[in-house]
């Protein structure tokens, strides 16, 4: 039987409760050359643990720090001895070290033992010790563990064990490496290095100029005081800079970070990452956004309207410049890493921005609730604020929507819409979707084959040039189709409607519509067009004005083989009325 098997064999059969059960370690002396490691075998009440569950904790006749912790299957144990010949365990094995070294008691498997009766879950793990020069004056506990207690051995078995005061700080470096499991690494006053290793850890820097490697697994890592390092390595990790200036790497994973006070630098690496700017991050802060994910950044508690003074582009780099005299500035922005989201209290104000044109604001007024967003060659979704905004999607195909206020909207080969107030919105060039909202809005489609919504309100939509398709669904609208074959239809209430140039279809729904004809318009067509001899409620009439006719008598009609009326208007011009026949027609369905 082996060292460490008699020791486990000890340790089960010297544990007589739940919760009283200890395991005593002392140096005897070896025996045929082997250290011999025997437990204490009388029952002792653990003092402060302030702990539930099942747990264990090993002791030695001189000062000895212990750790453990809460599970409902056991948790690790780890123990320092002083001025003990010991060694590190693996089961099976044993290794001789010389004595009055502070050795760590690490038991390298994650098997669980139950003890009879009940008695404490025992699962040994490996933990990493701090490596320094060990004497009375200078030995202090690294706990892997936040909730570890401190204590001492009793030389009397009938004593309780006395807690062993915090050591004074110090400011050597902390160097802890986590396990597989799910560590917790705490840093000193020091410049610590913690490295979680495998797990999903909890790393805590405290005070110092700390190095925090979350490694696999999803981490927390918090630097606190310091100019600290955190790299949150494989998976998905949260990221605390605190106070100092930081440098603050997600790696790969969707990562959140947030820089805290100071001249921060955040990179959220590979995955979809979220920034975080609070105010006491109106610093100097540098944000580098990745190509590999989509990224989004978050204003908590800040109002960047508010607070930014002057928003300006350098080079790839867009900067917005505070009141309070910090940057953020957003490096590379231009150039091909995408921003998912821009958020303000919880209200986004940009979505899926591409980096290659990406959102850009311009001159911004400090107090102003007004927006100016700019978008680029990329695929952007902008969206206004309460103000007045003036959002522009420029090249790609782009997403872009006014919210409340007096909004003035210009996009590419883009979707734009507005919700509130009077707005104007351009598509520009490219193949765009416009939505009105509900007042009197103005869209423009501009060039490219545009559909224009004018949802509620009195709108005014121009398709513009290319084959575009309007609809003036609420309200009183007035439609123009522009250059090419166009398709409008005025939905509700009366429109007035004029199909442009080309070959157009013109459908009046209901309401008393008017259709506008002018000189080049092409060989257009109504489909709904309800005469005042139909007697119906409602009645339509066309508007040929510009054409100069003396009146109805000056009319050219006839009918096509599907006996719908048509009025030639020279030139290669004509009008047809689906479902009209030329003798339902009279003068009072004419404008002249």
């Amino acid at each position: 039987m082996s060292v460490f098997d008699r020791f486990l064999e000890r340790f089960l059969e010297s544990a007589p409760s739940e919760e009283d059960g200890l395991a005593g370690m002392a140096d005897e002396a070896p025996v045929d050359g082997e250290p011999v490691i025997d437990p204490l075998v009388q029952p002792q009440e653990p003092s402060d643990s302030g702990m539930d569950g099942h747990y264990a904790e090993i002791w030695g006749n001189g000062p000895l720090v212990t750790g453990s912790a809460p599970s409902p299957v056991g948790e690790s144990v780890v123990g320092f001895a002083r001025d003990l010949e010991t060694g590190t365990f693996s089961p099976g094995t044993f290794s001789e070290v010389d004595g009055d070294d502070i050795q760590p008691l690490s038991f390298e498997t994650a098997t669980r033992e139950t003890l009879p009766d009940n008695g404490p879950a025992f699962r040994p793990v490996h933990r990493n010790h701090e490596s320094r020069d060990p004497s009375p004056d200078t030995f202090r506990s690294v706990d892997a563990q936040a909730t570890n207690p401190i204590q001492q051995n009793p030389v009397d078995p009938d004593q309780d064990p006395d807690p062993i005061p915090d050591p004074d700080p110090v400011d050597d470096p902390v160097v802890l490496t986590g396990s597989v499991l799910t560590d917790h690494l705490e840093g000193g006053s020091g410049d610590d290095h913690l490295d979680g290793g495998f797990g999903h850890d909890t790393l805590s820097g405290f005070d110092g100029d700390d190095d925090l490697i979350g490694g696999y697994g999803r981490d927390v890592l918090i630097g606190d005081g310091g100019d600290d390092s955190l790299d949150g390595g494989y998976d998905s990790d949260r990221l605390f800079g605190g106070n100092g200036d930081d440098f603050i790497s997600g790696g790969a994973g969707g990562d959140s970070l947030t820089g805290g006070a100071g001249a921060d630098r955040l990179e959220g690496g590979s995955g979809d990452d979220v920034y975080f700017i609070g105010p006491e991050a109106l610093t100097d802060v540098d944000v580098i956004f990745d190509a590999s994910g989509v990224d989004s950044l978050r204003f908590d508690g800040v109002d960047p309207f508010e607070a930014v003074s002057l928003v300006i582009q350098e080079g790839n780099d867009l900067n917005l410049l505070y009141d309070a005299g910090g940057i953020l500035r957003l490096l590379d922005f231009y150039d091909g890493q995408p921003i998912e989201r821009l958020e303000a209290n919880g209200e986004i104000f940009a979505t899926k921005a591409d980096a290659s044109g990406g959102v850009s604001f311009h001159d911004f007024v400090t107090g102003s609730p007004d927006l100016i967003l700019e978008g680029g060659s990329g695929t952007d979704t902008l969206s206004g604020g309460d103000g007045a905004d003036f959002i522009s999607g420029m090249d790609g195909a782009d997403t872009l929507s006014g919210g409340a206020g007096d909004d003035i909207l210009y996009g590419g080969s883009d979707s734009l819409s507005v919700y509130d107030r009077n707005d104007v919105i351009h598509g520009d060039a490219g193949d765009d979707k416009l939505y009105g909202g509900w007042n009197h809005d103005q869209l423009y489609g501009d060039e490219g084959a545009d559909s224009l919504y004018g949802g509620f309100g009195n709108d005014t939509l121009s398709g513009g040039d290319g084959d575009d398709r309007l609809l003036g669904e609420f309200g009183r609208d007035t439609m123009d189709g522009g250059a090419g074959n166009d398709v409008l239809n005025g939905g509700l209430d009366a429109d007035r409607m004029d199909g442009g140039t080309g070959n157009d279809t013109l459908t009046g729904s209901l309401g008393n519509d008017t259709f506008l004809f002018r000189r080049g318009g092409g060989a257009d067509r109504v489909t709904d067009f309800t005469a005042l001899s139909a007697g119906a409620a409602y009645a339509d009439k066309m508007d040929l004005g510009d054409y100069g006719f003396a009146g109805f008598g000056a009319l050219s009609i006839d009918e096509d083989s599907d006996d719908n009326a048509v009025i030639d208007l020279g030139g290669g011009n004509s009008v047809t009325l689906t479902g009209v026949r030329a003798d339902d027609l009279s003068d009072g369905d004419f404008l002249f």
